[in-house]
């Protein structure tokens, strides 16, 4: 079971909604990021949104006096893929 999932697990559906607004996002959103990697509807967030979460899941941990468990930005963007920039095509300049 992957971090999140965890974190999901243990939070209250209260605490779930709390962390969806304190990061921009929906509850349901983060049941796809919680998601086992099996799963065809599984998300791996961006890397601003993965930090957001992170952040708001320790200022829910702080709230609940360590009940839930720790997550980083890490444990949510396990299995993402770098993303490959490619080569924009150099225009030639324009000659009248």
């Amino acid at each position: 079971m992957n971090a999140f999932k965890q974190w999901m697990a243990a939070a209250t559906a209260a605490e779930q909604t709390e962390l969806a607004r304190l990061a921009g996002t929906s509850r349901m959103y983060l049941y796809h990021i919680a998601a086992d990697e099996s799963a065809r509807y599984r998300r791996v967030p961006r890397t601003a949104l993965a930090q957001r979460l992170a952040d708001g899941c320790e200022t829910l941990r702080r709230r609940s006096k360590g009940r839930l468990p720790m997550v980083t930005s890490a444990d949510l963007m396990e299995g993402r893929k770098p993303r490959v920039r490619r080569p924009q095509a150099q225009q030639e300049p324009l000659t009248s």
